[in-house]
C-alpha cells in the first residue's frame, strides 16, 4: 500500500522487500533510494525530495534450533536460537540448503516464533533466518511543507535500486504526506486467510496484494460514503474482513478467475451490509424527554433524527 507520510510528523521510516519476480530476495548489499515528487517534470529542481540514499537492511540472523514445517507438530512453529530484534509483523527468510521460504513473524514466545500462515515445506534444524525488510527515511523538511500539502501532499515516488546475485533491479513505490493517516483495516494476511491459495495463483503475475488492498480501501471508504456512514462507527474488526473479501475479490478477477471473483465479491456484499445494519448515518443523534433538537427539531424520548 502507498506509505502515509504525516505532516509534521519529523523525519519518518518507511519499510519496503527486494522483490525479483514477484519472489523476496535478499539483496547483496544495502539498497539505495531517492525521493521524487511526481507533480514536477523531471527537469525541474523541486522535483528531487531525498538524494540517493542508503537504506538500511535488516541485520536479524539467526538459526533454527529444531526442524520446522508441516510434519512437525506446530506447523507454525520456528525455534531460533536467539529472537534478539525480531518483532512481530518482520518478514524473515528461512533456508537450508536449496529449500528457502519468506514467513511473517504473526507472534513471539522467547525463542519461538510464530508465522502467520503454516510453513509449507520441512527444514531441518540448523536452517537460516535472516531479515529481508530494508528501511529507509522520509525529510523532516518535506514533511513540513504546508504549500506542498495543501497542494496534494504527493504522489512521491520512493525509487529503490538493488542488487542481487551480481544483477541490478529497481522498483518503484508510492507515498504521500497527510496530516492525519488513513485508517488501515486489513494487511495482506488478512487476504490471504479468507483465499489461501490467492497468493501462490498470483505470484509472479501482474497483479500485487499492496495495490490490491489500496483498491479495497477505496471501494470500502466509498462505499460507506454512499450510505453517509463514518468509518468510526463501524467496528474495525469487521472492517478487516470487508477490506480482504474486497481485495481477495480483486485479485482473483485481475487473474481472469471471474466465477472466484463472483464468489468473493457476493461475500463482501453480504458481510458489508450486515456490519453496517443499523449503524448511523453521519449527523444522526440520540435524543431523550430532556434533550433540546437542533434547528427546531421537536424531541422525542430516543426519537432518532438526521440533521439537516
Amino acid at each position: 500500500m502507498p506509505y502515509d507520510f504525516i505532516f509534521e510528523g519529523g523525519a519518518q521510516s518507511f519499510s519496503f522487500l527486494c522483490e525479483v519476480d514477484g519472489e523476496v530476495k535478499v539483496p547483496d548489499a544495502d539498497p539505495t533510494y531517492t525521493i521524487v515528487d511526481l507533480r514536477y517534470g523531471t527537469d525541474g529542481a523541486e522535483r528531487t525530495v531525498q538524494a540517493s540514499a542508503s537504506a538500511t537492511l535488516s541485520t536479524v540472523s539467526t538459526t533454527t534450533t529444531a526442524a520446522s514445517g508441516p510434519t512437525q507438530a506446530n506447523d507454525h512453529k520456528v525455534t531460533v536460537a536467539s529472537a534478539v530484534g525480531i518483532k512481530e509483523g518482520d518478514f524473515l527468510l528461512l533456508a537450508k540448503g536449496q529449500r528457502d521460504h519468506v514467513f511473517i513473524v504473526d507472534k513471539i514466545d522467547s525463542s519461538d516464533l510464530y508465522s502467520l500462515q503454516p510453513i509449507p515445506k520441512d527444514f531441518a534444524s540448523g536452517a537460516t533466518v535472516v531479515g529481508v525488510s530494508s528501511t529507509g527515511s522520509f525529510p523532516s523538511a518535506e514533511a513540513a511543507d504546508e504549500d506542498r500539502l495543501d497542494s496534494g501532499g504527493g504522489p512521491y515516488a520512493i525509487e529503490v535500486v538493488f542488487v542481487v546475485d551480481s544483477v541490478t533491479h529497481r522498483r518503484r513505490e508510492i507515498g504521500f504526506v497527510k496530516r492525519t493517516a488513513d485508517k488501515v483495516w486489513a494487511y495482506a494476511h488478512d487476504v490471504w486467510r479468507i483465499d489461501q491459495t490467492l497468493q501462490a495463483q498470483t505470484k509472479g503475475q501482474i497483479w500485487r496484494v499492496d495495490v490490491g488492498l489500496v483498491n479495497a480501501h477505496d471501494r470500502v471508504r466509498d462505499d460507506l460514503r454512499a450510505k453517509s456512514l463514518a468509518p468510526e462507527r463501524v467496528d474495525a474488526y469487521a472492517l478487516r474482513r470487508v477490506v480482504a473479501l474486497a481485495c481477495a475479490s480483486d485479485g482473483r478477477r485481475q487473474i481472469g478467475e471471474h466465477q472466484m471473483a463472483d464468489h468473493w465479491d457476493s461475500q463482501y456484499q453480504s458481510t458489508f451490509n450486515s456490519v453496517t445494519q443499523g449503524v448511523l448515518p453521519e449527523g444522526t443523534v440520540i435524543t431523550n424527554d430532556d434533550d433540546e433538537a437542533d434547528d427546531g427539531t421537536t424531541a422525542q424520548r430516543l426519537r432518532k433524527f438526521q440533521l439537516l
